[in-house]
């Protein structure tokens, strides 16, 4: 038509991707930091991160380092309000662009709440349901309640009683 014929029209062509077996990780008494660092004593877990560091050329060793530095020194003591609660952890370093969000962290709860219907998800308080943006209005296109929340600010530590990680 004459719109295709103005501008450049891309093809696609259909991929078939294979993906290695999920595992979920279940952490106990696990502190959060930072919205995504997983961490106990001097243990500290890592998902994606690890990952997508080593593939901007840093060692796993940097980037622990990187991580040990983002809790310093003495970190304060996390808010005990979940230590008697398991939640999956999804948030990343990459976790408040949408592109990550919609295909890196979605999947991965939608998966987890498929095998633990009743399970709850740890989330920026900015990606609450009702809020005004496109991470609230997914969670609420899938179904997923305000009660399968809970909400943490980045600048705090929480303590779990244990943290899936996907």
């Amino acid at each position: 038509d004459e719109l295709t014929a103005k501008r450049d029209v891309r093809k696609y062509r259909k991929l078939t991707v294979e993906f290695a077996d999920v595992h979920a990780w279940h952490i106990e008494d696990a502190v959060l930091t930072d919205g995504f660092i997983v961490h106990r004593g001097a243990d500290v877990f890592v998902d994606s991160s690890i990952l997508t560091h080593y593939r901007r050329q840093r060692t796993p060793e940097q980037v622990l380092e990187t991580l040990a530095a983002r809790l310093g020194p003495r970190p304060p003591p996390p808010i005990a309000d979940y230590r008697d609660v398991t939640a999956l952890v999804m948030f990343n370093e990459g976790g408040w662009t949408w592109g990550h969000h919609l295909v890196q962290n979605l999947p991965r709860i939608l998966l987890y709440l498929r095998h633990f219907p009743d399970a709850r998800i740890v989330l920026p308080r900015a990606f609450r349901v009702g809020a005004a943006n496109n991470f609230a209005r997914s969670f609420e296109e899938f179904g997923i309640s305000a009660d399968r929340q809970i909400l943490i600010d980045r600048e705090c530590s929480y303590q779990f009683k244990e943290l899936v990680v996907v």
